[in-house]
């Protein structure tokens, strides 16, 4: 992981701060529009300073028991020290389309919790892709990555309207 230590130079802070929104906020979509099906995800990883199969951002986008997309973000960062990207490479993100398929699991916490599995040619080769969805859809979400029959990754997932409120611009 690089870490910039210093905070930008009032010279170059507009510049970093424009590049920061766009890579941080690119993959972002319009919100969904009001009355749209409740079920429907939209979900994002903070950025991880490890790659996960290639990726350092996960973007989810779908129905819970249908189809949707998952962008595997595999622009690498500076951070600074509270862990937001500063600058990022401009690789385009590609899109995977996946099925999104619950699995038959209780959950033995009593909490609620479903699982489902997002059925499409994500990375690594042979891993397995989850989807923890919690009772109340303001609560965490969690990506999980099985590889080899083990889970390797659990990273949480926030709702889109979080992560655009917190970094990126209105509009």
């Amino acid at each position: 992981m690089r870490t910039r230590r210093s905070i930008p130079s009032a010279r170059n802070a507009a510049t970093v701060t424009a590049i920061t929104v766009v890579l941080a906020c690119g993959l972002v979509e319009p919100l969904p529009a009001q009355g749209s099906d409740p079920r429907a995800v939209h979900l994002a990883t903070a950025y991880q300073t490890q790659s996960i199969g290639g990726a350092h951002r996960f973007v989810l986008r779908g129905e819970p028991g249908g189809s949707g997309t998952v962008v595997p973000d595999p622009n690498e960062c500076v951070v600074d020290e509270f862990g937001e990207p500063l600058i990022c490479t401009e690789i385009f993100p590609l899109p995977v389309d996946v099925r999104i398929r619950r699995l038959d699991l209780v959950d033995r916490t009593g909490e609620g919790r479903r699982i489902f599995h997002l059925d499409g040619n994500l990375r690594p080769e042979g891993s397995i892709y989850y989807l923890m969805i919690p009772r109340h859809r303001e609560d965490a979400h969690r990506l999980i990555i099985d590889v080899g029959g083990e889970v390797r990754h659990v990273i949480t997932l926030e709702q889109v309207e979080r992560v655009r409120g917190r970094r990126c611009p209105k509009g």
